[in-house]
Order: structure tokens, then sequence, then C-alpha cells
């Protein structure tokens, strides 16, 4: 038995050896075999190729089209993996194809986008069919001499047919179906509606319109011809509009700089000094600690803007500041500083009615920037480098986008929105808590800024009386000083009856240490001879101020 087995290991070498032999040759036949498959393969893909190109050519004489895109592919990854094989007879047919093909596909769009200006009726909603988003573009792929050689070529070759005689009947009627439905006058329309109203203009909504519709006008002359009288009249009364726009607003910019950021918010760490701006001044990131600064170029004064009566009592006027973030504006609390305080607004002064920008502040370097001349920002109540501050401190340290917007209501009946784009990275240095500080310091400088307002009479036993009367309220606080600001006003309200109304500052103290001064509207009744004595009727607005202005 043992014997036996030393014969099988002597053995075995040679029969391992003899199976590696047999197994080569085995894989040897295999691989020629299925080289010759793979092979075979490759003159069935070509031949069905040559098939489908030969198919596409005949297609092509008959008028007719194919894509060979398909198979133009499939012909260059064969030649990839068999750079050996023969694949001229294919590459010339392409060749031929691609040199001599007429796109049906295309010339088909062609009658389909006149078709879309144009009805043989000549009746036809001129607004609906010719004002909308598409017509430049649709113009643009659309070449009335293109269109008309090719007509030609095809009548020449004898494959004029019917829909391409519908087409040159589109294009030869064209003329006369846009004098018919008097399109000329349905875009001078448009272009009086840009103008604005009277004598109340915008020369940048109407400059931008203007444009738009020259540009629309342009347009039709893809399927009207270039010397359509009807058109060109729109043409040049849109270029005179235009010209009569840059005029106007020629006087209105400052610098080169306001020109090129007409209708833009600009941003920068310091007040930028208007006339002088340069684009390095231009700031799109911040960091925590930053200042923050924009300016708003506008395209007239902001007195031909919005006119006088749109400034209130204390001569400012509320323009919208929206943030692309709501969340970024918190709300003050209703006393803290002064209950007008605008979360969404910028005041601006009716001292400045002349000028064509608005610079805003929304973190001032220093908080004396809020007395500057520039904002007024303590006078007018302009509380919104405090809400900013505060809505910046409820962020987490992250960098934060911001888009801004900046409207406000426009006498042409054309209300522009003024935008601009920047960053905060508050995830340097503090980090939002370092706006917890600014928010407060800030609020101090406003409460500190505050001042009583001024009485328009002084009357101390009238005064005496609407002390009495608030003190009477049982309210916590101690009104010790009446200032009246207006005069009586009569009036007879619903149900007939007499009543006079008159407007008064109460200043007060609070037991919690703060004080503050608060607007109120007394209402007095006839009684007999004379009137009552006045009675509390509605509140106003509270502001908050240094109590040792109170104590003078």
């Amino acid at each position: 038995m043992k014997t036996q087995l030393k014969k099988l290991r002597v053995l075995k070498p040679s029969f391992i050896f003899l199976y590696l032999i047999l197994s080569i040759g085995i894989q040897t036949e295999a691989a020629s075999q299925s080289n010759e498959i793979l092979k075979a393969k490759m003159e069935r893909d070509y031949q069905r190729i040559l098939k489908t190109l030969t198919k596409a050519e005949q297609i092509k004489n008959n008028g007719g089209v194919m894509d060979i895109e398909m198979v133009t592919k499939k012909l260059e990854k064969l030649k990839a993996k068999f750079p050996d094989l023969d694949t001229s007879e294919a590459d010339e047919k392409v060749a031929s194809f691609n040199a001599n093909t007429f796109d049906y596909e295309d010339w088909k769009k062609k009658k389909k986008i006149i078709s879309k200006y144009y009805d043989k009726s000549h009746v036809v909603n001129v607004r609906s069919m010719f004002f909308n988003s598409k017509l430049v573009e649709d113009a643009s792929n659309f070449d009335l001499e293109y269109v008309k050689k090719t007509l030609s070529d095809k009548k020449e070759k004898g494959t004029y047919s019917k829909e391409d005689e519908e087409l040159e009947n589109i294009i030869t009627d064209y003329p006369l179906f846009i004098a018919d439905i008097n399109l000329a006058a349905e875009f001078l329309q448009r272009l009086d509606k840009a103008a604005g109203r009277g004598d109340v203009r915008n020369p940048v909504v109407t400059l931008e319109r203007a444009k738009a519709i020259k540009q629309e006008a342009e347009a039709v002359f893809a399927f009207a011809g270039p010397n359509n009288p009807d058109i060109q009249s729109i043409i040049d009364a849109a270029s005179n509009s235009i010209k009569d726009a840059e005029s106007a607003l020629e006087s209105v910019y400052t610098s080169d700089f306001h020109k090129a950021h007409l209708g833009e918010i600009v941003f920068s760490k310091k007040p930028l000094v208007i006339g002088s701006e340069k684009e390095s001044d231009i700031v799109t990131k911040f960091k925590t600690g930053d200042a923050i600064y924009g300016t708003v170029y506008l395209g007239r004064t902001i007195g031909d803007m919005i006119g006088n009566d749109a400034f209130n009592t204390i001569g400012a006027t509320g323009f919208t500041l929206v943030l692309n973030l709501n969340s970024i504006f918190g709300h003050m609390e209703k006393w803290e500083v002064d209950s007008f305080a605008f979360h969404h607004h910028v005041s601006v002064s009716v001292n400045h009615l002349k000028d064509t920008y608005i610079q805003i502040v929304l973190l001032p370097e220093n908080p004396s920037v809020l007395k500057d001349k520039r904002y007024e920002y303590t006078e007018r109540k302009n509380y919104t480098p405090v809400i900013f501050a505060r809505g910046l401190r409820a962020k987490s340290k992250r960098n934060l986008p911001i888009e801004a917007y900046f409207t406000a209501g426009d006498r042409s009946g054309f209300n522009q929105k003024f935008e601009g784009k920047f960053e905060i990275d508050l995830s340097h240095g503090e980090g939002p808590d370092y706006y917890k500080e600014i928010e407060n310091r800030l609020i101090d400088k406003y409460i500190e800024d505050n001042e009583i307002p001024k009485a328009v009479t002084s009357n101390p036993s009238l005064e005496q009386q609407f002390l009495d009367e608030m003190n009477s309220k049982g309210w916590r606080e101690n009104f010790v000083k009446a200032v009246i600001a207006s005069q009586w006003m009569e009036e007879i309200v619903p149900g007939g009856k007499k009543q006079r109304t008159i407007e008064v500052y109460m200043v007060a103290e609070h037991p919690d240490g703060y004080c503050f001064y608060h607007q109120y509207d007394f209402v007095s009744f006839p009684s007999g001879s004379g009137w009552t004595k006045p009675q509390y009727h509605a509140s106003g607005t509270r502001t908050r101020v240094l109590c040792s202005k109170v104590k003078k």
C-alpha cells in the first residue's frame, strides 16, 4: 500500500504538466473560435450600418428626411473597436449625406413659427398674438431671405409642395396683414403707457420699456421684411422715447458710477461719498464686526418719485427695505425705544427731496452716525440698525447670504424695485453674540439722542387738565408734563354730534426707572356755552428719553 502511494506521488507532477498542456490547447482553440464569432458580428454590424445609410439616402432623394445621428455614432464606435476595419464605403455615404442634407424638420419649423404670428382671416387679438415672451426668440429663428431663396430653389428642383405654397402665401400677404390688424397702433399705445402719467415721468421705466418695444418691433421685421413702413414707424417712435429718457437721466446721474449702478443697492463698509464713488468701494462679503452701509441709486429725485405729500409730520417717509431672510428683522419690544419703530422701513427725511439717491445704514461704524445729516435716523425715528443687529444676533455661526430690495410707491404708477446682495461671515470672531452688544449700544444712543418735542402753544391751565386726566387712570407711570402738539380741531362725528380733538405729548416717569413721552389724542364736547374738560380718547407713539431731560 505504501509503495503504491509513493508511485502516485512520483507521477503527480507529470500528470499536472499534461493537464496544463491540454488546457492551453483547449483555451487557444476557444479563443480562436471567439475571434471568429467576434469578426462575424463585426461584419454583420457594419452591413447593418451600410443598409441604414443606403435607406437614408433613398429617403433623402425622395424629398424626405431621416436622422442618421444614431447610425453615425454606431459607425464611430465600430471603428474605435476595430481600427483595421475598412469603413471607407460607409464614410463616403456619411460625408455625402451630410454635405447634401436638407433639414426638412427645420424647414417645417419655419412655417410653424410664422404661423403663430399670422391669420389669413386678418381678424386677431394683437396683444395675445404679439405681446408675449417668445416673439423675439421666434423671430431670431426665422430668416425671411433664406425662406424666399429656399422656396425658389424648391420650385427649380420640382420639390415645391402644398405646404411650401401655404408658406409663400403667408410671407406674401404679411405686409397687408399687419396693416389690416393695425399692429403699429397697438405697439404705439404700449409706448404711450410706458411714458407714465402726464407730467409725472419715470425715465428709468420708460427707457426699459421703450427698449423692449423697439426690440419686439425689430423682431417683426423677420416676418414682414426690413422695409415695412408700419414697423419702421414703431421703431422710430421707440427710438425717440429712448433718446428722451436717456436725456432726462443725464441730469439725474451724480457720477458715472451712479449711471453704471442705476436701479441697484450698492453696499460698502463706509458711507460712499456721492460723486466720488469707485468700483473698489463696493463690498459684497462682510464679516462679524464690519460696518454695513447701502446706497440706492434712483432714476430721478425723491421729490419727483414720491412727492411732498408722502412725508409725515416729522418730515419722513417710509421706503420698504426687504431682505430675503425675513427673520433677519427681529421685533423690538413695544416700549424699549419707540413704538413708532418700523420693521421693514427705511425712513427718508424731507430734507432730501432733491437727491437722486438714498443712503442707508444697516450697521454703523459707531452710534454717532445715527444723527448724521445724511441719515437723520434719530430725528426720523428710523430704527433699522437696531432691528438688523437683533436679527443677526439670532443667527448661527455661518456665512449668511442676504438679498435685499428697496421699494416705494411711485407717482408715475410704475413702482420700481432696487436690488442688491451681500454676505456676512458670522463664523468670524465673536460671531452672532457680537451683535447683542451692538444692539444695546444703539438703543442707548437712540434714547440719548431723543428729545422731548417742543409745544406749538403754551396753556398751563389746559396742560394741568391733561395731567389730571391721565394720572386719574391708575396707570403705573406718573405723568409730569403735557406738551401741546396741535390746535383744537372741531368736527362733526357720525350721528351729527359735534366734538373737538387735540394732540398732546404726555411726558412720564415709569417706576421701573425709565422715562418717555407718549402721544395722546384728547376729546372735548359742547357744554352750555363752552366745552367739557378734555378726556382721553386715543394713544399714538411712545418714545423713550433720558430722565434727565424730563426733569429739566
